[in-house]
């Protein structure tokens, strides 16, 4: 085991495949509720399921899960819109930063804690991650959420389709 796998091994208990089942359900939920957020600098656009949630056991460790998130579109005029969006959502938040660059992120991480919601069970990762190194299951993965887009006499409309167990669309 590697980094927080060792050190977080024995300090969390394995969970049942039905406290898992109700985990998953909840961090849908709370993608569904960062996706509709107009407030928020990013949506997430792909959720996996990988590792032990996959197989047959009732005895899980945790539920890993890849999350892929994309910037929201921001309107600014100056040479820098996106990061001038970052430090005033970071600036209205009213919390002190030790550095510039945790200003910077502060609406990805953000996001991110609000997928996690304090939950210890919960083994958030990005999908990069997992499509760069194979061993922590890139071969085997199931998509539970994807963004698509759709062209309509709008323009560019982003549709969110929940995915089945089976990668096809609900």
């Amino acid at each position: 085991m590697k980094g927080n796998a060792l050190r977080m091994a024995g300090l969390v208990s394995r969970m049942s495949r039905a406290k898992a089942e109700k985990l998953l359900k909840g961090v849908l939920d709370r993608v569904a509720e960062i996706n509709e957020r107009a407030d928020l600098l990013h949506w997430v656009t792909e959720v996996r399921v990988f590792g032990s949630y996959l197989t047959e056991t009732d005895d899980l460790g945790d539920l890993d899960l890849a999350i892929k998130l994309e910037r929201r579109p921001v309107k600014g005029t100056g040479s820098h819109p996106w990061a001038d969006a970052c430090l005033e959502m970071a600036r209205r938040s009213g919390k002190t930063f030790s550095n510039f660059v945790d200003e910077l992120q502060y609406p990805e991480t953000l996001v991110w804690r609000h997928i996690k919601n304090r939950v210890p069970h919960l083994s958030l990762h990005r999908t990069e991650e997992l499509d760069k190194n194979p061993t922590m299951g890139a071969r085997q993965f199931t998509h539970l959420f994807r963004r698509r887009h759709e062209r309509g006499m709008s323009g560019l409309n982003a549709r969110y389709w929940p995915v089945s167990t089976l990668g096809g669309l609900v």
